[in-house]
């Protein structure tokens, strides 16, 4: 696209990494990423098996109100890129605009994950789950707007390690759960996040059939024996 530009260097040269470590806007960046990547893999992995093992829904059943929830990240990226561009275009004050954009966002999420938290039935969760993923998704074309300037020439290189420093992080902490739980679950400490390990259980040694009542009387067995 700028290759006719006669200022425009294709090769920006070494990444300056003892700089890129010291510098706290990156650094914040990359934290960023990590929280967000684990709250989203929240969705991809624990939610659908939570639905089945606490409210005794099917794995079809499970899957749409998983959906439901990502449909509101979908809908957040989409609706923040709008508000990311009116905030460069007519903002006088674009890093306290964002800045305030992004305290009001997750303060939003956390309060509707709170709230979701202390429903009785599985489609208000699924609702407020949904509207949580919204409000924080809404930040993540900022991120990009904030990340762009702080990169500099190496812009892909650390837009890769800022996302894949997300990515891993995430995946590590759900690898931590498979040793949590059990400890957990060992000392008599029942919650979801032990009902939903049991039931990623129970998917596994049915092959993926355990829903309904057969998946409520696998769990109580697998709790009596104390699995």
């Amino acid at each position: 696209i700028r290759g006719d530009d006669p200022h425009f260097n294709a090769r920006p040269g070494p990444v300056p990494w003892r700089a890129v470590l010291a510098n706290r806007g990156i650094l914040t960046l990359s934290l960023l990423m990590v929280c967000g990547a684990f709250f989203t893999y929240l969705f991809y992995s624990w939610f659908p098996k939570y639905l089945r093992a606490a409210h005794n829904l099917s794995n079809s059943e499970s899957g749409w109100l998983a959906s439901l929830a990502l449909a509101g990240s979908a809908i957040g990226v989409f609706s923040g890129g709008f508000i990311a561009d009116r905030i460069t275009h007519r903002s006088s004050n674009p890093v306290r605009a964002r800045r305030c954009l992004g305290a009001c966002c997750f303060l939003t999420a956390a309060g509707m994950m709170y709230i979701g938290a202390r429903t009785d039935t599985a489609v208000q969760l699924a609702a407020c789950f949904a509207l949580a993923t919204l409000a924080m998704h809404i930040t993540l074309p900022n991120w990009w707007s904030v990340a762009l300037p702080q990169c500099g020439r190496h812009v892909a290189t650390l837009f890769g390690l800022m996302n894949g420093l997300g990515v891993e992080c995430a995946g590590a902490a759900f690898a931590a759960e498979r040793v949590v739980v059990p400890v957990r679950a060992a000392m008599g400490r029942r919650g979801c996040w032990v009902d939903a390990h049991a039931a990623d259980r129970v998917d596994r040694e049915s092959g993926g059939l355990g829903c309904g009542a057969d998946l409520d009387d696998r769990l109580d067995g697998l709790r009596r024996r104390g699995r």
